[in-house]
């Protein structure tokens, strides 16, 4: 086999078939921070949305391959490893050469690593779907999949719904009759009705279903337990369950489950979200609720703008920084601990024992999961985490910003301007909404590492031997978020709840914690593919049994839900103890949002918008040289605006201290903006009129806008892609040296700049080409 450095053409047809050179040459143009590294060739390849860390080790007469992507995970040849393949053997100087890193034992990493950039900034070839899709938009999306449900059923079956619940049906044909169907099935005020009049078995059988929707594929048997824990009232009356399931079938509140879906673990029943947004708080009747006075000091409100407020700051400042994203971590360059790791994070010096002791290649062997390092580098996390209100919410802002495709895909941060346009049209609370959604569905963030941070007791172990990828993991926990918030959502809103007595529940819907609970086919396995351990024992918890390890794990995850995101989003009011313990919470709008039952719910009734005691004067300032704001107290586009006129100098939690600057305004006129909307939106978006002696600055700046200019001996920087600047400017001086940007891929600099900025990004792995007499 040859070595990479011996690859060409020619030894493609070797290497790939026909059909994989094919797929590899179709993303040839798509292939980005190609790098070579002793026998290691790595690069970052686009196809579609999604961007592939692809790697190829060449060592002992083998090739080691792995890729981000479902076949590369597998060890098999892709077409990304295709494409990284062609571009070595047709463009080997294109591939930067790095320095392999740890070839000797290090204090960090006992075993050579290579070292890994994070992904360029790339932009997806959609927008995000929140930015053009509306409620009815959605609506309509779920017409469909009712429509769907509904055709699974015989017209026999539709009629015995349409007969139960009072329906009168018209006409023959089976389209007809689902469309009669899905217009009374999602009529609120009959769907209340029916349930009002189910009897107490009924009742809570539909609870078990709705509660589990999110449990995987489980068998009647699991569920007929659930049911009976949640207050089925006899042993006689539990065996039925199938038959009671089947009841509430024929009431069209749930759907039989496809024999082709459910299989040998199959349920009976199931009911969907579309159905259960309809439904009354099922979990209203199971609690007494605790005399808390709303106004006693031990209670903290529910607010949203606070939050709201913050993420705007951290928006503002990541515009105007555009901070790096910390690197993913070195990857072992010795093949057998490569596969390994593939993609995880990793303890090194677990890894190196275990690595030394063979003891990694067993089906039950398993290695931790540390909870991921901050996105963002050090001196963001630093400087960022100050406004943010610590670490833990700056990462779940930045999560948000990612999830929600307000910034770009890669590094260094970059704000997705039209996708950040949209974002500041809406007001407040629509703003919440949809960052509530997000939360909803996001898989980059859990707040179950913040939990294992702050318990030492806690792990997370995977099972190397699995296959088991990152992606499935935070599939996983998501899903486990959102069954909290399914069950959360089941409670009737603004009525006290003890936490004691919910956790009571929890613990009968959410008996373990592990993959096992998602995926029946592994249940046959001694050792899940992912669970939570005793960090000492490194054994799995026994959740099921202890009722102190059940509290130390999904009791933490569930009150670091209630009291850390929903609170921060605004819709929960908290209750605390002597010992700041959380003892009550109360809910304010969760279950409209994750029913997707209205567009945007309304504030709380305690929720403050304006800081009411700062005067206008004090919220803004203008002292002739600075602009100094309260940046709490402004709203995003305000924070905007002023970026668009200014550099932000320095920044506290308190003030943000901005300077007006010809150059950023210029740009901002080069974009479109004029000189009377500068003044439009001041007036709009700030408290303060626009002082008058900026104001003459700024007329002064828009009456030269335009004027031509003639330029001798121009030197400009033409760039590959519109994205590519913002890049160089986040890792060269280029600002230093730009006299006039022409275009996102065209700007004019100093003649003196071109010497440093050729060196500085040929130090970055860049290829510039300086052309002259042109």
């Amino acid at each position: 086999m040859p070595k990479p450095t011996a690859i060409s053409e020619e030894d493609i047809p070797f290497l790939l078939s026909d059909e994989q050179f094919r797929q590899g040459l179709a993303l040839l143009d798509n292939i980005h921070e190609t790098t070579v590294s002793g026998d290691t060739l790595m690069a970052l390849v686009q196809d579609g949305q999604r961007v592939y860390l692809v790697a190829a080790r060449f060592q002992d007469d083998e090739i080691y391959v792995s890729c981000d992507c479902p076949r590369g995970r597998d060890g098999l040849y892709c077409p990304h490893l295709a494409a990284l393949f062609i571009k070595w053997a047709r463009a080997p100087q294109e591939f930067a050469v790095v320095e392999e890193s740890g070839t000797a034992a290090t204090d960090e990493f006992p075993f050579p690593v290579l070292g890994v950039r994070a992904p360029a900034v790339h932009r997806p070839e959609q927008l995000p779907a929140w930015v053009e899709q509306t409620l009815a938009d959605r609506r309509a999306a779920d017409a469909k999949d009712l429509s769907r449900w509904l055709n699974q059923l015989t017209i026999r079956e539709m009629r015995t719904i349409a007969s139960r619940r009072g329906w009168k049906l018209k006409g023959t044909l089976k389209a007809d009759i689902i469309a009669q169907v899905a217009q009374h099935i999602t009529d609120p005020e009959d769907t209340r009705q029916t349930v009002a009049q189910l009897n107490p078995v009924q009742r809570r059988v539909l609870r078990a279903l709705v509660l589990l929707s999110e449990h995987g594929h489980y068998p009647p048997s699991k569920l007929l337990v659930q049911a009976a824990m949640l207050g089925a009232p006899s042993t006689d009356e539990q065996v039925n369950f199938a038959a009671v399931a089947a009841q509430l079938c024929d009431l069209g509140l749930a759907f039989p489950q496809a024999p082709a879906a459910s299989g040998y673990f199959g349920r009976t029943a199931h009911t969907p979200p579309l159905i259960a947004r309809h439904f009354p708080p099922l979990l209203a009747d199971m609690f007494t609720a605790p005399a808390v006075r709303s106004d006693a000091e031990n209670v903290i409100p529910a607010d949203p703008y606070p939050f709201l407020q913050t993420f705007g700051q951290v928006l503002s400042l990541l515009s105007q920084t555009s901070p790096a994203l910390r690197p993913p971590m070195p990857i072992p360059t010795a093949g057998d601990v490569a596969r390994l790791v593939n993609h995880w994070t990793y303890d090194p010096h677990e890894l190196n024992t275990a690595r030394l002791s063979r003891r990694l290649y067993g089906a039950s062997a398993t290695l931790s999961v540390p909870p991921p390092r901050p996105r963002l580098d050090d001196e963001a996390v630093r400087q960022l985490s100050i406004v943010a209100g610590g670490e833990m919410r700056l990462e779940f802002i930045y999560s948000l910003l990612e999830a929600a495709g307000i910034v770009y895909p890669g590094s260094p941060v970059t704000i997705w301007k039209e996708v950040y346009d949209h974002f500041l049209m809406r007001d407040d609370l629509s703003r919440r909404a949809l960052l509530a959604r997000t939360y909803f569905q996001m898989t980059n963030w859990s707040v179950l590492w913040e939990v294992i941070r702050q318990d030492k007791r806690l792990q997370l172990r995977r099972v190397p031997a699995s296959g088991l990828t990152p992606a499935s993991l935070h599939e996983d926990l998501m899903h486990f978020r959102r069954l909290l918030l399914c069950a959360l959502s089941s409670l009737p809103d603004d009525e006290w709840v003890s936490l004691a007595d919910f956790l009571a529940v929890m613990r009968v819907v959410w008996p373990r914690f592990d993959m096992g609970v998602w995926s029946p086919a592994y249940r046959h396995y001694r050792t899940p593919f992912w669970f939570l351990a005793d960090a000492n024992t490194r054994e799995p918890l026994k959740l099921d049994e202890d009722a102190a390890a059940w509290d130390m794990a999904q009791g933490a995850f569930i009150r670091q839900t209630i009291a850390g995101p929903l609170h921060w989003l605004g819709l929960t009011d908290l209750v605390f103890d002597e010992q700041d313990n959380l003892t009550a919470f109360r809910l304010h709008g969760l279950a409209d949002l994750f029913w997707d039952r209205v567009e945007v719910v309304a504030a709380p009734p305690l929720a403050v918008k304006e800081e009411k005691e700062l005067q206008p004067e004090d919220i803004l300032s203008y002292d002739g040289e600075t602009i100094s704001v309260v940046p709490s107290a402004i709203g995003v586009r305000g924070h905007d605006l002023l970026h668009k006129i200014a550099v932000l100098e320095s920044t506290t939690a308190r003030k943000f201290v901005y300077r007006p600057d010809a150059d950023v305004t210029f740009r901002s006129f080069t974009q479109g903006l004029t000189g009377e909307e500068i003044v439009r939106r001041w007036e709009e978006d700030l408290p303060v009129p626009l002082p008058e002696g900026l104001r003459e600055t700024l007329q002064k700046w828009w009456a030269s806008y335009g004027r031509v200019r003639l330029y001798r001996d121009l030197t400009v920087i033409e760039f590959g892609d519109d994205y590519a600047l913002r890049e160089m400017q986040a890792v060269t001086d280029l600002d230093r040296y730009i006299l006039a940007e022409i275009s996102p891929r065209l700007v004019v600099i100093a003649p003196e700049g071109i010497e440093p900025l050729k060196e500085a990004l040929e130090k970055a792995g860049y290829t510039p080409s300086v052309k002259t007499g042109v």
